[in-house]
C-alpha cells in the first residue's frame, strides 16, 4: 500500500511518531491487524516520519523475506539501515562495506567447514554485527549515547523459530551489552497477539508492549480512499459493506474497476508480448552493470558495492535508473530488474563462468 493510500491511521501515526521520538517513552509497540489492514504501510509511514523529524535516530527495518536465518537477517538490517536528517551517514556506508566483507568470510568458512553446526556458526554473529556497527560509527565521530536506534520488525508471525530463538537470545544479549542500543526502541507488526507472540516479547525482556489494533475503515474513510484512487462507482457505505473496511480489499476493487473500464479494441488481436532487449543491444560495460544487478533482488548503490567498486556501483545504479524497459524503481528508491532478463543473464553467466557466478551468488545471498 502506497503512503498516499494510508487513510484513517492519522491517530496511530501521530502517536507512534511522538512516542518513538527522542523525547518519547515507548520502549516496545505492536501494530496488530488482519491481513490487508495497512500494518506495513503504517510502519513505513512511522519510519519516514522519524527520519524527517528526528536529529539522531538510526532506523533498522529488516524485511520478512530475509528472516530465514540469522546471517541473512543481519544483512537485511545492514541494507535497510537509515539515519535521520540530523546525521548524514552515521558511518553506515563503511558499516555496509565492512559487513559485506565479513559475510563473504562467513560464507567461505561455512563451505570449508561443513561439519560446523548452525549453533556454532550463529554463536558470535550478533556480537560481530554490533561491533562492526559501533566501530563504523566511532570512525565517523558519532557518540553512541546520542543515538536512538529503532528496530522495526514487520510480520512477526512469519518469522521462523530458528531466527526468533537467535533474536531473543544472542542478538538480544549483544544489543543489551552495547552502549549504542541503551535507548533502543522496538516496533513490531503481526496479524495476531497470541501465546507465541507474547512469548517472544517475554524472552526479549519487555516489561510492557503497547498494542495498537488497526480497526476497519469507516464509510467516510472508505470514500476518501476511493477519491484518492479516482473511484466513483460506489459510495462510502457500500464500499464499507463489501470490503469490511479492509484497505487492501478496497484497493483491489479499485484496480479491478480500472481495468474493466478500459475501452476494448473493436478488433480481436493477439496479446502484445513484452519485448526485452537482446544482450547484443548492450555495450560490454552496460552488460557488466546488468550482470552485477542480476544477482540482487533489490538494487541500490550500497548493496552493489558488495559486488563491485563504489565507482562502478554508482555508474551501475544510475544507468539502470534510466533503463525503464528492464528496471523498475520502487517507492523506497531501490530498483528491481525484470525477472525474465535477470534469469537469462544469470543462466548465461553460470554457463560461461560457473565459478565466478557461484562467487557472486554467495556474496549476494
Amino acid at each position: 500500500m502506497k503512503k498516499d493510500n494510508l487513510v484513517g491511521r492519522d491517530k496511530e501515526l501521530g502517536f507512534l511518531s511522538s512516542s518513538l521520538s527522542s523525547n518519547g517513552h515507548l520502549r516496545a509497540g505492536l501494530i496488530k491487524g488482519a491481513h490487508g489492514m495497512g500494518k506495513t504501510a503504517l510502519l513505513e509511514a512511522v519510519e519516514q516520519s522519524l527520519l524527517e523529524r528526528e536529529e539522531s535516530h538510526l532506523l533498522l527495518s529488516p524485511k520478512v523475506d530475509d528472516s530465514l536465518d540469522p546471517v541473512t537477517f543481519c544483512s537485511s538490517l545492514v541494507r535497510t539501515a537509515r539515519s535521520s536528517r540530523g546525521k548524514t551517514s552515521l558511518g553506515l556506508h563503511k558499516f555496509a562495506r565492512t559487513w559485506g566483507s565479513r559475510v563473504i568470510e562467513l560464507a567461505k568458512n561455512k563451505i570449508s567447514a561443513k561439519e560446523e553446526t548452525s549453533a556454532d556458526a550463529d554463536g558470535g554473529l550478533a556480537e560481530t554485527w554490533v561491533k562492526i556497527l559501533e566501530e563504523s560509527m566511532h570512525e565517523d565521530g558519532v557518540q553512541p549515547k546520542n543515538i536512538t536506534p529503532v528496530i522495526i520488525i514487520d510480520d512477526l508471525q512469519q518469522y521462523p523459530d530458528r531466527t526468533i530463538d537467535w533474536l531473543t537470545s544472542s542478538f538480544n544479549q549483544a544489543i543489551r551489552n552495547s552502549d549504542l542500543f541503551k535507548k533502543a526502541r522496538f516496533l513490531f507488526s503481526s496479524e495476531t497477539h497470541d501465546d507465541r507472540t507474547q512469548g517472544i516479547f517475554d524472552r526479549f525482556g519487555f516489561d510492557k508492549v503497547q498494542v495498537f489494533t488497526l480497526s476497519p475503515l469507516s464509510p467516510a474513510h472508505c470514500e476518501k480512499l476511493a477519491e484518492l484512487n479516482e473511484y466513483r462507482v460506489m459510495g462510502g457505505q457500500e464500499l464499507r459493506q463489501i470490503s469490511n473496511g479492509n484497505p487492501l480489499k478496497l484497493l483491489n476493487i479499485f484496480n479491478k474497476s480500472t481495468s474493466l473500464s478500459k475501452p476494448k479494441s473493436k478488433v480481436m488481436s493477439e496479446p502484445k508480448k513484452k519485448v526485452l532487449p537482446h544482450f547484443s543491444d548492450f555495450s560490454e560495460e552496460e552488460f557488466n552493470h546488468l550482470l552485477f544487478a542480476s544477482y540482487l533482488h533489490r538494487i541500490n548503490r550500497y548493496n552493489l558495492e558488495f559486488l563491485c567498486s563504489p565507482r562502478d556501483a554508482a555508474f551501475c545504479y544510475n544507468w539502470l535508473k534510466r533503463q525503464k524497459k528492464i528496471a523498475r524503481k520502487e517507492p523506497n528508491g531501490d530498483l528491481t530488474l525484470d525477472p525474465e532478463i535477470r534469469a537469462q543473464i544469470q543462466e548465461f553467466h553460470r554457463q560461461d563462468k560457473p565459478e565466478e557466478a557461484e562467487r557472486l551468488n554467495v556474496i549476494a545471498t
